[in-house]
Formats: structure tokens, sequence, C-alpha cells
């Protein structure tokens, strides 16, 4: 019998989705847990960080007044921001891969489209990456952080943007491929209304979004090693 077309590109994307889960948890332990002060709505440092505004949220978030603490936090960040890179990687080859087995399942252009986000997001989370480097660089150096926050909150949101889109042109793909992508396919749709509700106004939501997205990276996964649906 012939191998279903996209099964090869979909088991790549199982290798990419098992890697992009176990350097998450890598990410966990190494990511600060907490911190003495992060705005309204947010619990993760990281994803506060992600979304800071203000210089003042800064120094708040990274204990700015305890220098013993202070060190601690910047030293977890910026090893986690580092390590990240291989993180950003995996996930982006991940959705990029995932996308294309789509298309070779079922040839249609949107899933493309995923295919073409997908080093987009790669690129946007190198540069979110660097600007959260510079910005503890800057401070620590007491030079001004304006620039970075700007190129921070841009390059952050095509990041988190770009995943909500790709996943939204896979819920077509997902709602009939079975109850598993089914249930999947409901967290990607939760996951763009957070996407929307977060970028109007800073919220709770922003991570509703971030645990959005690491269960459909975990579905997805899954997905890619149990389902073998070859027509959609």
């Amino acid at each position: 019998m012939q191998k279903p077309q996209g099964n090869s590109f979909k088991g790549t994307a199982g290798i990419a989705g098992v890697i992009t889960i176990l350097m998450g948890i890598v990410l966990t332990g190494v990511f600060p847990v907490s911190s003495p002060e992060m705005p309204k709505g947010f619990f993760t440092p990281i994803i506060a960080f992600e979304f800071i505004e203000t210089k003042a949220e800064v120094k708040k978030l990274l204990a700015w007044d305890n220098s013993s603490q202070r060190a601690d936090l910047i030293e977890a960040m910026r090893l986690g921001t580092t390590l990240d890179y291989v993180f950003m990687s995996a996930y982006s080859l991940f959705l990029g891969l995932f996308s294309w087995a789509c298309y070779k399942k079922s040839p249609k252009r949107r899933y493309l489209v995923g295919v073409v986000i997908a080093p987009i997001i790669w690129v946007a989370d190198g540069v979110e990456n660097l600007q959260l480097l510079n910005i503890m660089t800057n401070l620590l150096a007491e030079e001004s952080i304006s620039y970075q926050l700007e190129l921070l909150s841009l390059f952050t949101w095509i990041k988190w943007g770009g995943i909500a889109v790709t996943f939204s042109l896979l819920v077509p793909f997902l709602w009939k491929s079975g109850s598993l992508s089914r249930g999947i396919s409901f967290i990607a749709v939760l996951s763009v209304f957070s996407a929307i509700i977060a970028f109007v106004e800073r919220s709770i939501f922003n991570e509703a979004l971030s645990l959005s997205v690491v269960l459909v990276f975990v579905g997805l996964t899954i997905f890619c090693f149990t389902n073998s649906q070859t027509d959609t």
C-alpha cells in the first residue's frame, strides 16, 4: 500500500514537536518562576517581560531595588532567553512542517500561508529575544531602553500574532481529522480570541494566549504520531 502523502512530513514535524516540548520543559526550569511585581493580569515573569511596556514596569519585574534578587532574576532571564533560540527554532520548524504536511494531504493554498509565516515567526522571536537582552544590558548601564521597548512590542506581537494566524489556518484541517484534533482546534480558536483581546488590552488574556499555544503545540505533536487520516 502506498504511504499516504504528507505522512513523512508529519512524522518529521512530530519530531520537531517533541523537541519543542522538551525545550519548553527546560525553559520552565530556567526562567524565573516568580517576580516581586508584575503588570496586572500576569503571573509568569517571562510572559510579563515579553509584553512589558515601560521602564518602570521592567524595574519592578526585575526587583531593581534589591541587588541580590535583581542579579538572580537577570541571570535567569538571560540564560532562558539564550536557550530560547533553540526553542524558537524547534517550534517554528514544527509549524512550518505541520502546515506543509496539511498541504500535501489536502492541497489547499491556505496551508502554504502557514509555511510562509513560520520563518517570519522565527525571525520575530529572534529579534524579540535580542531586545529582552538589550533591555537588561542597557538598564545595567543606565542607558535608555525606549527604542528597545518599541521594538520588543512590535516583534512580540508579530510572533504571537503569526502563531495565532497559523493556528486559525489549521483549524479546518484539524476539525475533520478526529476527536483529538477537534479538541485541538477548539483550543486553537481560543488562542486566536485570546490574541485579539490581549492585543486590544493587555490583561490576563496575554497569559491565556501563552497557555493555549502551549496546549495546541502539545496536542499537535500527539496528533502527528496518532493520526493517519489522509483526506480532509
